[in-house]
This record gives structure tokens, sequence and C-alpha cells, in this order.
């Protein structure tokens, strides 16, 4: 059993009440990925003036990870998305390491996925959605949307962001530009209206991913500020919280109280969805006495095959549907395969009988 304890939310979360309804039809979730004290400091410097969100702080959020105290995008997402730390790489999957002082250890086996809140949420029968300035199938907005080993199998993230029933994605993507468009785009938004040759042509040659490390230097000179943005920081990060029910967090909460806080104020249940959509699919076919077997004729497209008696059921990777005895069948979510093991969702297992 996982411990009873005060649940939290990072960055700007809306809760809106629905009726006389006892908990929230919606949240709104936003992550300004790398958003510090420092940067809103400087905000309200150049403002002259107090923020809007200054008025819903009321807490700092821990960003470390269950193998290191500076986490990447994948695991921090992850613990904001499923309520478990998970480790390096990882995208809303249990980690293998687990050694840091204070983060618990799941009773889950290493390299399962774990429900989202956007699932539980689905499950629920609500709508759901991702917003990202950055690819859709970027670590932060996969975190909420699909399950991996690794933050870098983009074939497998998008294919599951596609096939996981949400309800509006909507992603940024990277095109070169000319040089007559990088200067007006620095300047509109940036207010550097003076980009050497240089510094256009170095922009032009920047790879998806890497603008800030480019782009943060030109900034930082001329703000006369320092600019130190080429890595991944440890701190811990402000917590804006909008609570009409009063409930929201304070003082200094783990990021991955972050998930169960919005669990509990929607009242949905992430073990739950976990058990609804993330079965093993190797044991449990097993008990029915059922053969299991891996089909790899396409390698980018694995498909578990189940066999009982006349019985053949065929579960495409990264998919929410099967074919049974040929017939297309809906499951309740994407069929997860992390190299060893199948995960399917416990409607698939109910039709083998």
């Amino acid at each position: 059993m996982r411990r009873d304890k005060e649940k939290g939310i990072i960055l700007a979360v809306l809760i809106f009440l629905a009726g006389m309804q006892a908990f929230a039809q919606s949240v709104i979730m936003l992550i300004p990925d790398g958003m510090s004290v420092a940067g809103t400091t400087l905000a309200r410097f150049y403002k002259g003036e107090p923020l809007a969100l200054d008025a819903i702080a009321c807490g700092l959020v821990s960003t470390w990870n269950s193998d290191g105290t500076i986490a990447d995008s994948a695991p921090a997402g992850s613990a904001y998305a499923t309520g478990w730390a998970s480790q390096t790489g990882n995208i809303a999957s249990i980690g293998k390491s687990y050694v840091l002082p204070g983060v618990e250890i799941p009773e889950y086996e290493a390299q399962r996925p774990v429900a989202t809140i956007l699932e539980a949420a689905r499950l629920s029968g609500r709508s759901t959605g991702i917003i990202s300035t950055s690819e859709f199938m970027h670590a932060t907005p996969a975190d909420f949307s699909a399950h991996d080993v690794s933050r870098s199998n983009y074939d497998n993230l998008a294919e599951q962001i596609v096939y996981n029933n949400i309800d509006v994605v909507l992603g940024g993507i990277y095109e070169p530009a000319e040089a007559p468009a990088i200067r007006q785009t620095v300047s509109l938004y940036l207010g550097i209206a003076n980009l050497t040759d240089e510094e256009v042509e170095a922009i032009g040659k920047t790879k998806a991913g890497s603008m800030n490390y480019t782009v943060g230097p030109m900034v930082g000179s001329r703000a006369k500020i320092g600019y130190t943005t080429n890595g991944h920081t440890g701190e811990d990060v402000v917590l804006y919280c909008y609570d009409p029910f009063g409930q929201r967090m304070t003082g200094l909460v783990r990021n991955s109280d972050i998930a169960l806080y919005m669990a509990r104020t929607m009242n949905v249940d992430l073990a739950q969805a976990t058990s609804e959509l993330f079965q093993d699919a190797n044991s449990m076919f097993a008990k029915k006495g059922a053969k299991v077997a891996t089909d790899t004729t396409d390698p980018e497209n694995a498909v578990l095959v189940v066999t009982k008696g006349d019985q053949v059921l065929r579960v495409p990777r990264n998919k929410s549907y099967a074919y049974l005895n040929g017939r297309a069948v809906t499951s309740d979510g994407v069929v997860v395969y992390n190299g060893t093991k199948w995960y399917v969702a416990r409607n698939l297992l109910d039709l083998i009988e």
C-alpha cells in the first residue's frame, strides 16, 4: 500500500468547480520548462511590477528522480504524470534504480508502464489533451501520453500518442529558416535587433532541440546577466496553484505527489487505471492456459500472438486495437512492449476464454 500523504501540484494548475459535486471536473496543468525563481525574478524587474501568478504561489517542488539529484525531462515529467519517481530516460515507466533517500520504492516490476493522469481521466469519461511548444513526442508531453523505457524511442512514443485516444494533441515543429526570417523572429520575440552575421549563421546551423544553447548566450551578453541554460539543474521550483476547494499544498512537496493531488482532486484512481490498462500479458494469458509468442516478421511492428484452442488473438504493439480470429476489437488502452514483456488492457485478457 502507498503511504497516505499530502498531495501537491506543480507550476500552474487550475481546478474548476463543476456544479455542486465534491470534486473537480477539469484540471489544467502548465509546465514552463526551465522556469526558475531567477527567471520570474528577472520578469518582475523587466515588467516593473508583480506578476499575475505571484498571488497563487504557495510552495516549492523538489525535482530529483529515483537515481539522481538532477532529473532530465523524462523522469521529471513521469513523476508529475504518474505519481511515481522514475529514472533517467524513462517515459511513464517504473525505473530499475531507486537509490536516493526518501524516494518511494514501487511494488511494480522495473520497466513496466504505469497509468498517467491523462489516461485515468479518460477512463473516467473526461476529455483529455496535451499542447506543447516542442514536438509532441518530446519527453515532457510524452510522459503524459505514452510509455517507453527510453525517451529516444520517438517512433514508439509517436505511435502510442496517436492511438491513445487523446482528444487534442498540438505540438511544435522545427524548420530551418533563412537569415531575414531569423533576424525578424529574434527581434520580435527576444528584442534583439542587432544580430551579427556570425550569430545569424550560428542560429541557422543549430540542430533541433539545441536552440537555447545558441541563443541563450546572445541574450545573456546583451542583458549583462549570467546565462546557465547549458544543462538541467537540481533546484526546487515554485509551486503555483489555484484550487477553489481550498486544498492546495504548501511548503516543500515531492514532484511525484503532483499526479496524486490531481487524481484526488478529480476523484480518479491511478493504481486502478494501471490495473485496467497494463496487465502483464505473458503471465496473465498463461494462467488462462494460452500460448504466447511474439511475431517480429516486421521488426518495426511487433505483434503479440495469443493462441488457445480455436482462438487466435493478435495484438499489435503501440496500438489500441487487436484482432480476435481476424475480427477487429478495441483495447481500453495502448499496448506496450518494452522489449521483454508485453502489457495489455484487461479487456483484451477477457477475450480469451
